[in-house]
Order: structure tokens, then C-alpha cells, then sequence
């Protein structure tokens, strides 16, 4: 996975199609565990990744992913697949919305994929 700031909070992201998956997983939950509370509780439901996965019209290809508050918890992660390309582009600006750096948070995701291969 490699990304690219393009201004206003985007980045391009490109991932090789077959990690697509692997890259999903690992930001839906590195964004679960670093999102910040809405309310001073702790709810003790879990992330259900197929629930903020994105598909093409056949679900069978990953078009991207979609978190906003879940179980209390800020996330406000969107990846999204552009038209035509294998790229993505990561809306940061959603992501600041809970007080967090899209370029660390991009970076530990990055770190993490390389780490596991």
C-alpha cells in the first residue's frame, strides 16, 4: 500500500488488488481501536467488519469502506474506489472529525500490512 497527499484532506491510495482485502481489514480496525469516545462509556460490542465494507453491485469486488460512530466510537474512516483505476482515495477530513492525523493513521496501517506479509 502506498498513499499520496492530494490537498484538502485526500489521499490517494493504491493497494495491489489482491491485498485489497487484508488492507480493509487492518484500517477498519486500527480505526476501531483509535477512535475516540462519543460519551464516557465504554460499549462492549465489537466491530462487524461486513457491516462497513463497501461492494460493487455483484459483492463480489471491494469497493471500498465506510465507518462513521459505531458502539460509540468516533471512527469516521472512508476509503473510497475511484471509477476506471485500482486507486482509492482516503477522505481525511472525515477522519479528523475525531481529532486524529490521517497521515500517522495511514502510515501505522502501512507499517502494519508490510509487517504481516
Amino acid at each position: 500500500m502506498k498513499y499520496i497527499h492530494l490537498g484538502s484532506g485526500d489521499y490517494l491510495v493504491t493497494v495491489d488488488p489482491s491485498k485489497i482485502e487484508k488492507v480493509i481489514e487492518v484500517m477498519a480496525e486500527k480505526s476501531y481501536q483509535t477512535a475516540t469516545l462519543k460519551r464516557d462509556f465504554m460499549s462492549q460490542d465489537g466491530l462487524i467488519l461486513e457491516d462497513f465494507i463497501t461492494y460493487s453491485s455483484d459483492r463480489e469486488k471491494i469497493t471500498g469502506l465506510n465507518m462513521g460512530l459505531i458502539n460509540q466510537r468516533q471512527c469516521y474512516t472512508r476509503l473510497q474506489k475511484m471509477f476506471g483505476t485500482e486507486e482509492f482515495i482516503f477522505r481525511g477530513q472525515y477522519f479528523e472529525k475525531s481529532g486524529r492525523d490521517p497521515e500517522t493513521f495511514l502510515e501505522s496501517v502501512v507499517k502494519e500490512i508490510e509487517n504481516n506479509k
